[in-house]
């Protein structure tokens, strides 16, 4: 049987030397991410969720996970927190025992996480990133998701979706409906899913191209 999991990393309170302020959002994204992507009616994900984790106690269950995944499965990654970016200029992903003296080795470089699809067998990974820089993950690994019209069940490859461009900070948001504080990419999505707002031609499915649109 097919296995659709999602890793839902949020990381809103860092250390004191990590030169990050504490936001308000990341743990509501998750949040309501769970809520929708675990829902058997829309999302239909088995959902495991990261709170203000360190890098080691995220990368090894993605990586168990990935490398035992069999064809047919799919496998989400999203992350909401700060974005920034290392003293060479990769994109890491700040955990919770992220230093700025040393960026790459206390956080998660985003390219990272594409290197643990490589050698896995799952049809499909999609990355979604809600934070600071986040397209700078960079051009040559980015699927072209506004083309695909394979329904998010039968998507093939690795895709990212991002927030903002490589150089574009992000912002959180008063998420009205929930009266909640979250990110705009984030939000947009659950409300997407959630409401059908994504759902333009209503037919009762919602793809990449329609939550990238």
């Amino acid at each position: 049987m097919a296995r659709r999991i999602a890793f839902l990393i949020g990381n809103q309170s860092f250390r004191s030397d990590s030169g990050l302020g504490a936001l308000r959002g990341p743990l509501n994204d998750v949040e309501a991410l769970a809520r929708v992507l675990g829902d058997p009616d829309m999302g239909d994900f088995e959902v495991i969720t990261f709170a203000n984790k360190r890098r080691d106690d995220i990368m090894p269950a993605i990586d168990e996970a990935l490398g035992s995944a069999r064809r047919g499965d799919m496998a989400l990654i999203f992350y909401a927190g700060h974005g920034k970016f290392d003293s060479v200029g990769r994109l890491c992903l700040a955990t919770a025992e992220t230093r700025e003296s040393a960026i790459y080795t206390t956080s998660i470089p985003a390219s990272h996480l594409r290197d643990l699809t490589e050698h896995s067998k799952a049809d499909a990974v999609i990355l979604m990133l809600d934070c600071c820089y986040s397209g700078a993950i960079g051009d040559t690994l980015r699927s072209d998701v506004g083309s695909q019209i394979a329904a998010l069940g039968d998507v093939k490859g690795f895709y990212i979706l991002t927030a903002s461009s490589g150089t574009q900070t992000t912002s959180e948001v008063e998420f009205e409906r929930e009266g909640s504080v979250m990110g705009r990419f984030t939000a947009a999505v659950v409300d997407g899913i959630e409401e059908g707002l994504a759902d333009r031609d209503q037919d009762g499915r919602i793809l990449l191209c329609d939550l990238f649109e």
